[in-house]
């Protein structure tokens, strides 16, 4: 049982992730065609404000994503490279624990 609540924690925080990229993309841009039609050009802090947190957000998504705990040993169970790969090959980094099914 513990192995589904992994599996399913890594499913939901891949989601996650994997919705933010082009949707907080799209706000960044939403935001910055209002600023526009609003009140005018936008300065180019404004740019580099939203460039900076959506690379941030990206981050603390990718990390939440890698500290999925194995039920096995507890370590972080996972890499960055967990984004490329098929929720049915998943392994612990640490004890080589197989997470699926």
């Amino acid at each position: 049982m513990p192995t589904n609540n992994a599996l399913e924690q890594i499913r939901k925080r891949r989601k996650a992730y994997w919705l933010w990229v082009p949707f907080g993309a799209m706000a960044g841009l939403s935001l910055i065609m209002l600023y526009k039609f609003t009140i005018g050009v936008p300065p180019k802090w404004f740019f580099n404000t939203l460039n900076f947190l959506w690379v941030v957000i990206d981050f603390v998504l990718l990390l939440r994503l890698t500290a999925v705990r194995c039920p096995s040993c507890g370590k972080p169970a996972l890499r960055a490279s967990l984004l490329f790969t098929s929720l049915d090959k998943l392994r612990c980094y640490h004890c080589d624990y197989k997470l699926s099914n």
